[in-house]
């Protein structure tokens, strides 16, 4: 693979931003530019799916003229530019920050673009996001060609644990590259080196945990096709090794994706096959978080019964597991209050607000201090919750506990724009002054 299909490409979350505001799905934005082309050009939803995943930096003069056209605004207000910006991390992770909130009047050049996303980068933290580059190269050391035996194999599990321990703290965007060029690397080393039938089977498991790490961070950062490439590649290796549990972890991130991205009856479909799996293979702890997969599912399909007993379900298991228990390090996180605050996101769905904001409360108590981008995540989910109560002082604050944490995932920044979005209707009342000032400060590098 070459460094340029490896480089980090952030979504363009600007004419994402656009598209929402106006209530627009990918498929009517596609009939609106077809609309205005007449005869000229026929777009469709998967030109804009490569657009907003940041896969077309600089569209045809064509669609140029067109999306200005259909939106009003320039081409460099909705995330388009002509020289790919330099793709060091701080970078990736300001552009992903920015771009949702980005109002430059007249478009920007090259000059501005790069004070506008280094000051982004400073409010980030430069010298915390360089820290993170030094522990990246750490968690991925090099495998020389020839034979290979089980301390290497170890060598890819503790990088893939690394890795998940910096995920955790910042998120998908940061950590995404160095994953797929470790991927690289063990896919190379399976093809090239020579090994035992022992040691064969435990690096394939451990490539396909590997490449369902990949998966998830890409999921988190918002690459959804990378992120299915990715699962599927590691579908292959744990049924090539005859993992099961490796599976089992594979299918909970599609159930997870699946729901998210739009097809919440086959994230159930996906959920049921891997508690089939988990009742010979899982663990009380992973049987609890498939059921909370179905059940967010369910509750996004409106089918509130059947969420009811899969939650119920998945407290029955959580209440079941131990300290001991033989957990892989993917389900280490889930907890009563993971549990808890899944439950609300499936409270969310079916609109009993008031209880999905007790339940988040009660979860963000509990979390463990090192998950910080699930905290950002919950906190923006709660920022949520309680604006639907009405409640806009504690709902800013809560939202402004989410940006401070400075983490790199889509997921929280999408959540965030979702809550700005329903905050406007609030404008002038003094809290939500504030908050859209600190996103003004954010999109332009400003400390408070």
């Amino acid at each position: 693979m070459s460094s340029e299909s490896r480089r980090v490409r952030a979504p363009n979350l600007r004419l994402r931003w656009h598209r929402e505001a106006r209530n627009w799905s990918q498929e009517d934005l596609a009939a609106e530019i077809t609309k205005a082309a007449s005869e000229r050009v026929v777009c469709d939803v998967r030109q804009v799916a490569r657009w907003e995943g940041g896969e077309v930096l600089w569209p045809h003069r064509t669609y140029r003229t067109l999306l200005e056209e259909v939106f009003g605004v320039s081409i460099a207000e909705l995330g388009f530019f002509r020289s790919a910006i330099s793709h060091t991390p701080g970078l990736v992770v300001a552009q992903a920050i920015v771009e949702p909130f980005a109002t430059a009047a007249g478009g920007m050049d090259q000059v501005e673009r790069r004070e506008f996303l280094g000051g982004a980068t400073a409010f980030v933290g430069g010298p915390f996001v360089d820290r993170l580059v030094g522990e990246l190269d750490g968690a991925t050391p090099r495998i020389t060609p020839g034979s290979i035996g089980k301390r290497q194999v170890e060598q890819v599990v503790n990088a893939t644990r690394r890795l998940q321990s910096i995920d955790d703290r910042v998120g998908g965007l940061i950590v995404y590259e160095r994953a797929a060029q470790y991927m690289d690397l063990v896919r190379g080393q399976l093809e090239r080196c020579t090994y035992s039938d022992e040691v064969g089977s435990r690096l394939r498991s451990a490539a396909g945990e590997l490449a369902a790490f990949g998966g998830f961070v890409a999921y988190d950062a918002g690459r959804q096709k990378l992120a299915r490439s990715h699962f599927g590649e590691g579908l292959y290796f744990a049924q090539f090794a005859d993992d099961k549990r490796l599976e089992i972890q594979v299918y909970s991130y599609m159930s997870n994706q699946a729901r998210r991205t739009g097809y919440p009856r086959e994230a159930v479909q996906i959920a049921q096959r891997a508690q089939t799996l988990a009742r010979h293979w899982g663990s009380p702890r992973i049987r609890s978080l498939l059921h909370m997969r179905e059940a967010y599912a369910w509750s996004t399909l409106q089918e509130r019964t059947a969420m009811i007993e899969s939650v119920r379900r998945a407290w029955a298991e959580i209440e079941r597991a131990r300290q001991g228990d033989d957990d892989p390090s993917w389900v280490s996180f889930v907890d009563p209050s993971e549990i808890m605050g899944l439950e609300a996101l499936c409270r969310v769905e079916l609109a009993d607000y008031a209880g999905a904001r007790e339940l988040t409360r009660q979860s963000l108590a509990a979390l463990d201090a090192d998950l910080v981008r699930n905290r950002a995540l919950y906190q923006a989910y709660l920022a949520f919750q309680t604006l639907c109560d009405g409640e806009v002082e504690s709902a800013c604050a809560a939202a402004q506990e989410s940006v401070e944490l400075d983490v790199a995932s889509e997921r929280v920044w999408v959540q965030l724009h979702v809550f700005r979005r329903s905050l406007e209707k609030y404008g002038k009342e003094p809290a939500a002054v504030e908050f859209l000032a600190l996103i003004d400060n954010k999109r332009k590098g400003v400390r408070p």
